[in-house]
C-alpha cells in the first residue's frame, strides 16, 4: 500500500479457492489489472505489473494514427425508428 510516495510493506494471508485463485483485492489492487508472474524455485510467486494491448490496435495506430479522434462521437446513441416501433407493438 502507498503512504506519502513511498511503497509500505505489507503482508497479508491469502488462501487459494478451489480452482487455486486469489483475490488481491485486499492488497488494493484495481479490477481488470494485469501483472506477469514467475513462480521461483523457492515456492515465492512474484507479480510485475504488465501492460496488455491487442497486437490489433498496434496495427490500427500504425495505419491511422488518428483513429482514436474519428471514433469519439459526443452523440449518444439513439434508438432507430424500427426499434422504436418493435419496442411499441411489444409494450
Amino acid at each position: 500500500m502507498r503512504g506519502r510516495g513511498t511503497l509500505t510493506p505489507v503482508s497479508i494471508l491469502i488462501e487459494t479457492d478451489s480452482r487455486r485463485r486469489v483475490s488481491l483485492a485486499r492488497l488494493g489492487v484495481e479490477a481488470d489489472t494485469y501483472y506477469l508472474a514467475e513462480r521461483r524455485s523457492d515456492g515465492s510467486i512474484v507479480l510485475v505489473p504488465a501492460e496488455v494491448r491487442p497486437k490489433v490496435l498496434d496495427v490500427v495506430d500504425r495505419l491511422a494514427p488518428d483513429w482514436r479522434e474519428s471514433v469519439a462521437d459526443p452523440t449518444p446513441p439513439q434508438p432507430s425508428e424500427v426499434w422504436e416501433q418493435i419496442r411499441g407493438e411489444a409494450i
